[in-house]
């Protein structure tokens, strides 16, 4: 416990680090409200103002009152507009009819999604049924499997509230905060143990009765703290400057009243989404550094570590992006894919794996595979430093 406290500590006492850690939360922050601050806000003050003020009249539960409210008040201002209706110049939320007209468009083309998802999932549930005879009628034992999971996921779901969802989606989507993570575990784990080589310091820890085996398990102790801790800080600072920027609300409904997730086949409400997606960016994010890890013990030169766990980083995002035919199964196994988690959760045909004709979730198959590289990885890292010891006190 002490080595692992001792490694840890010199983890967080490295100024440069520390300044960069800081520096980069703050670009973090900057970049979300330079560049979502404006998605969110209208420059017209006026505008943001009455967009939420219409909010207000619908927010909340869905009811059959509410639509026709809406309704009402777009074929109103569509009139007015059209120059077929009188008015008030006081009844406006933005202050004139043709700023009403949009804000209400918006609202209502919301309010009708979500007031039309019950019957498309009921629509779907029905082309499902007549998939599953046509499956059965030509053989296809995996297409019926894939049928009976669609029935199985889709079950009675429903929609019954209205929030403003469609702030969520950039906010899943935002990638910028795990980029500048991985900059920040480059730079912390190249020398973790290269530094010691470098320094002269390997020979005294491995000369020492516990500094074998226990140096390793330390270090990679401390990686995986320090990842969590770094984890945390970008999360909080991505989740605190969205909801000042976008007005996050509506956690307690479930994550596929969010358009972009409508036929995910998850149905935890956003609130769990939010945990369960941090903890899947986690294990992606400690798979990376225990690359860097496994790096860092085969080179012993830090710039050396950098630049191939930046090779290394780099590949995995293109074949992440860019990944076709064979390459895209193996992709299926990517830890980058973890870190852009969101798109694994966010429908049911880009989750589907065939495997001897059962459907799996994509997202399982990558998270087990990543579970099983890392404790793969790890074991290496504690040989490769055993075997390195044994061959410099020689």
């Amino acid at each position: 416990m002490k080595l692992f406290i001792f490694e840890l500590k010199k983890l967080f006492r490295r100024r440069f680090l520390l300044i960069m850690l800081a520096l980069l939360l703050c670009l973090n922050v900057f970049n979300i409200w330079q560049n979502y601050s404006l998605y969110f806000h209208n420059r017209n003050a006026e505008m943001n103002i009455a967009r939420r003020e219409m909010y207000e009249h619908i927010e909340g539960r869905l009811t059959s009152e509410k639509v026709q409210w809406i309704k009402d008040y777009n074929e109103k201002m569509t009139a007015i507009v059209n120059g077929g209706a009188a008015y008030d110049n006081d009844e406006f939320f933005t202050g004139y009819a043709f700023g009403d007209m949009n804000i209400s468009n918006e609202w209502l083309d919301e309010v009708t999604r979500i007031y039309n998802y019950n019957s498309e999932i009921q629509r779907l549930k029905t082309e499902t049924a007549e998939y599953k005879k046509f499956a059965a009628a030509h053989g296809s034992v995996y297409f019926q499997n894939v049928s009976d999971k669609i029935e199985k996921t889709y079950g009675e779901r429903k929609i019954d509230s209205v929030y403003n969802y469609s702030a969520f989606e950039p906010y899943f989507s935002y990638s910028f905060s795990s980029f500048l993570i991985i900059i920040i575990m480059l730079l912390a784990f190249s020398p973790l143990f290269a530094g010691e080589y470098e320094t002269g310091m390997q020979l005294c820890f491995m000369s020492s009765v516990n500094g074998r085996k226990a140096t390793g398990f330390a270090k990679i102790g401390a990686m995986t703290v320090f990842t969590f801790i770094v984890c945390v800080l970008f999360s909080l600072a991505d989740f605190i400057t969205f909801c000042l920027c976008a007005g996050l609300d509506g956690f307690s409904a479930p994550i596929f009243a969010i358009a972009g997730f409508a036929y995910t086949p998850l149905t935890c409400s956003i609130a769990s989404f939010i945990v369960l997606l941090f903890f899947v960016k986690l294990l992606g994010f400690l798979t990376l550094g225990l690359i860097y890890s496994f790096f860092s013990s085969v080179f012993h030169k830090s710039y050396s570590v950098f630049v191939f766990g930046l090779l290394a980083t780099f590949g995995l995002m293109l074949v992440s992006a860019y990944s076709k035919g064979i390459l895209d199964t193996i992709n299926t196994v990517n830890p980058i894919n973890l870190i852009i988690g969101y798109k694994m959760f966010s429908s049911f045909d880009v989750n589907i794996m065939n495997i001897f004709d059962l459907p799996f979730w994509k997202w399982s198959i990558t998270i087990v595979f990543c579970l099983v590289f890392a404790l793969l990885i790890f074991l290496t890292v504690i040989i490769l430093n055993n075997k390195n010891a044994r061959r410099h006190i020689k």
